[in-house]
């Protein structure tokens, strides 16, 4: 009896030890860690910290709790892990941000953005208005300083790559929201709109030009977009020379599954073929931005960094999202001083470079050439919240 007692008090300590580690791990790990401001599983801006003296302790205490739900400990983890066993279990994706086409293919359909196939997402006659009286007050403010300027539009996998969806979305298509934003563009301005889905769609024939568990194009499509860049940029500036034709390894290389593979928790399990580009003739190097350039950004999201070619003049300053990562090597060889800044990385980044602020840093570096890039699907973020 005494032996069955203290095997029972021991299974009994045993239980309480493993719930307290349950318990108190997350925690733990919560107060331990590093605050971050984004979710790379979800996609997604997590809940800041709340500021108690701006509202009422009930606010405060429900702020805090949807603080605490997107920052404790192991969160990214645990959410891998079930978006993980879902899929393969139960065959499903576990995320409704992620949709399984065919032959591996995945794409992004956060905020019902693959409705865009079939028409569902148009602008407004005002927000139509509203877009381009922005970009045509843009061009005019950077003509008058003698500033050429690109708007880039990097576009939406599915615009490249429809045929892979489920067949849904692939039944009525209609005009895209950005063919309907293109249709009324004004007879005078608006040129700095650069579409480069054209050339993309007739090379898809040749080459892959996106990442089939990415939401990003691959080294291959980020090339394309680098010679519609450097055809407007010789417009602008007739005297500048193309970089030489950059070459692409014969083998493709083996990589872990992208962004989308990571959110249904089969990043590891996926093996991506990826082009590279051979950069051993590359030279260009990183350069210190200085001041008052480090003054300026005080805020680390926006990734900012320079880079300088010997034997090129153009001074570019480059605003972008997470598109440009992989083309900024090509960018980065074809110009002088280069200062690249993620303006769109999230809400942070895209409310810290308001307008007034761009302002003052486009005074302050004096570029010639600014080129902004936003992905298709973000566009409504172009438009001023005013309309």
């Amino acid at each position: 009896m005494h032996t069955e007692a203290t095997q029972n008090r021991l299974t009994n300590l045993l239980i309480i030890a493993l719930f307290l580690v349950a318990i108190l791990t997350p925690f733990s790990i919560w107060v331990l860690q590093k605050d971050v401001s984004f979710s790379e599983v979800e996609k997604r801006k997590l809940n800041n910290f709340p500021e108690l003296q701006k509202q009422s302790i009930p606010e405060f205490t429900h702020a805090f709790d949807s603080y605490f739900q997107d920052h404790f400990g192991l969160r990214e983890w645990l959410i891998n892990r079930y978006h993980r066993e879902a899929s393969k279990r139960f065959g499903v994706s576990g995320v409704p941000d992620v949709v399984e086409g065919r032959e591996g293919w995945l794409y992004l359909s956060h905020n019902s953005m693959l409705d865009d196939l079939k028409g569902g997402l148009g602008f407004s006659d005002p927000e139509k208005k509203a877009f381009w009286n922005y970009l045509l007050t843009k061009e005019a403010w950077f003509d008058e300083r003698n500033i050429a300027y690109i708007f880039l539009v990097a576009p939406n996998k599915q615009s490249i790559y429809p045929e892979y969806l489920p067949s849904y979305f692939l039944s009525s298509p209609k005009p895209s929201r950005l063919d309907e934003l293109l249709s009324t563009r004004p007879v005078h301005g608006g040129t700095s709109l650069l579409d480069v889905r054209s050339a993309l769609r007739l090379e898809k024939l040749n080459s892959r030009l996106y990442n089939k568990s990415d939401s990003h194009w691959n080294a291959q499509g980020a090339y394309l977009a680098y010679l519609a860049i450097m055809k407007r940029t010789q417009l602008l500036f007739p005297e500048v020379q193309a970089q030489e034709k950059f070459h692409f390894l014969q083998k493709w290389e083996d990589t872990p599954g992208g962004d989308l593979a990571e959110m249904t928790g089969k990043k590891n399990a996926t093996v991506e073929q990826r082009p590279v580009v051979n950069t051993e003739k590359f030279t260009s190097a990183l350069k210190n931005i200085g001041e008052p350039l480090t003054d300026f950004f005080t805020l680390s999201q926006l990734q900012v960094y320079q880079t300088t070619k010997t034997n090129r003049s153009l001074k570019v300053l480059v605003l972008h999202d997470s598109f440009f990562g992989i083309l900024s090597p090509f960018i980065s060889e074809s110009y002088g001083d280069v200062l690249f800044a993620n303006r769109y990385q999230n809400d942070a980044t895209s409310t810290f470079l308001t307008e007034s602020k761009l302002k003052e840093l486009v005074t302050m570096f004096k570029p010639d050439l600014v080129i902004e890039e936003l992905v298709e699907r973000n566009l409504p973020n172009f438009i001023p919240d005013k309309i």
